[in-house]
């Protein structure tokens, strides 16, 4: 079993590091994210490193030119093998030319939901003779954006590991992650399945999880006992319950960055159904006129809850120094705000860390439903294992925490979902609406290829296409008849 001192820094850019042997070219990706990712940063900052690429991204004009080139030479032999996961924003056109080699899938088909796991599986190829194809996997924190590399500092779990001959107890040693694989393909729709299939079939069943290494998930739903207590879809708090050889003292040690509303009530189910007791909670949380104010959150009732007597808070310093620092690298003049999320379940003498994308809050891991079952809302997606670093003991309690008063909830718009497929005759349109008394109004649009590229006929939420030029760009155009249009590309 692998044990753990510290966690140690390195910079989450193209994904190799020293103690690391070469890697082979990369066959396929899937990542998720919380918003659209920025393509932009992927293909500066990721794909350089992940392809391969032979030329650097240069000043001038022509050195860029040939750097995006070969990029998307790269991209292009890649189509339809690397896939990107995200929370509904589909008023956001996909226009970027780099939406047609990298495909994009938004979740919230079947209900309300976030995405905001942050999941990179990487298939690579041999390198060599001697090597074997890879898997790279990370979990943690980090979004696709610009701001994610620049303005914070993350938390992530990462091994790369080998493939080897497909077996069922490979397949089984993964624990809930195919199935949160499973979720998040039902929740994305048709033009997504064959993506988390090919992981699910092809590659998590040739390599093996690390040994002491526990995936701890959320789903969004409401799940009943008789599915959480099963290993594979035990979600959100049940899963964190069932961590480790519980024992009557459990203590949960908490380092996020946003905090959900919590009552007296919800904040004794939360504990209870953790493994604990709210005296075995602690939370290290930032004081008033922290620099970190303005990225941190945590409602008002939740901060009178936390500071009746007992010690639960703990004051995150500024400016660490090497003893109880987050990172030693965290320098004085360092404006980076910590994004990471860091649970530490200590039962007795044993300690795990929990490297996760989710905050402290109920539709991160749950509240009560039904007898013994819970209401999820995010996808949400971790990695604990044994570690010795026990942060939080060395801090200071605090006594003012900073506090603020959350803004209502946005609601959901009208068009919450929508997709559109072209299997060569048929374009198919599917859309969910929070306002179930909008219609819609589904039209295609030929972006590329003339005028008689296309000629269609509606049928309802079908549209069928009679000819298409073979280079022919399509969009299908939804209208919720509400002031709301939805402009999606055909897949």
């Amino acid at each position: 079993m692998i044990h753990y001192s510290k966690p140690a820094w390195m910079l989450p850019t193209d994904g190799e590091s020293e103690q690391d042997t070469p890697l082979g070219d990369l066959r396929a990706g899937l990542l998720t994210t919380y918003d659209p990712p920025d393509p932009w940063v992927l293909m500066e900052d990721y794909f350089p490193g992940w392809l391969n690429l032979s030329r650097e991204l240069g000043d001038d004009a022509v050195n860029r030119d040939l750097f995006y080139i070969e990029l998307q030479q790269k991209l292009h032999a890649l189509r339809g093998r690397f896939t990107i996961f995200c929370s509904p924003r589909i008023e956001e056109a996909k226009s970027h030319w780099l939406w047609k080699s990298v495909h994009l899938c938004f979740v919230g088909r079947n209900q309300r939901a976030l995405q905001h796991a942050k999941l990179w599986l990487l298939h690579r190829g041999v390198q060599g003779e001697e090597s074997p194809e890879t898997l790279e996997i990370q979990v943690g924190s980090t979004n696709l954006t610009r701001a994610a590399l620049n303005q914070q500092i993350q938390a992530g779990w990462r091994a790369i590991l080998p493939l080897e001959a497909p077996s069922r107890s490979r397949l089984l040693s993964w624990g809930v992650l195919p199935g949160f694989l499973r979720e998040l393909r039902k929740q994305s729709g048709e033009n997504c399945r064959q993506a988390v299939e090919y992981w699910i079939e092809k590659i998590l069943p040739r390599a093996a999880c690390p040994d002491g290494v526990t995936f701890i998930a959320s789903v969004p739903g409401r799940h009943g006992t008789s599915v959480l207590r099963k290993k594979g879809s035990a979600w959100g708090l049940s899963g964190l319950r069932k961590l480790g050889a519980r024992i009557p003292t459990r203590k949960i040690q908490i380092l996020v960055p946003t905090v959900g509303s919590f009552t007296k009530t919800t904040l004794e189910t939360w504990a209870r159904e953790a493994g604990t007791q709210v005296t075995g909670l602690g939370l290290a949380w930032i004081p008033e006129g922290h620099p970190w104010a303005s990225d941190w959150q945590m409602p008002k009732q939740t901060s009178a809850q936390l500071k009746k007597p007992g010690g639960i808070l703990r004051e995150v310093p500024y400016f660490p120094n090497e003893r109880i620092g987050i990172i030693k690298e965290h320098l004085p003049n360092d404006p980076r705000w910590f994004h990471g999320k860091l649970y530490w379940i200590r039962d007795g003498k044993r300690c795990q860390l929990l490297v996760t994308s989710a905050n402290w809050s109920s539709a991160a891991w749950g509240s009560s439903w039904q007898r013994g079952g819970l209401s999820i809302e995010n996808f949400e997606l971790g990695a604990a294992f044994p570690c010795d670093w026990k942060w939080v003991d060395g801090l200071p309690e605090l006594e003012n925490p900073y506090a603020m008063s959350l803004p209502d909830r946005e609601p959901e718009p009208s068009l919450a979902w929508g997709e559109a497929s072209w299997n060569g005759r048929v374009i198919c349109i599917c859309a969910r609406m929070s306002n179930l008394s909008a219609s819609l109004d589904p039209t295609v649009r030929v972006g590329n290829g003339g005028r008689k590229a296309v000629a269609v006929q509606y049928a309802k939420d079908v549209i069928k296409a009679k000819r298409l030029a073979r280079k022919a760009t399509l969009n299908a155009e939804i209208d919720a008849l509400d002031g709301e249009v939805a402009d999606i590309p055909v897949d």
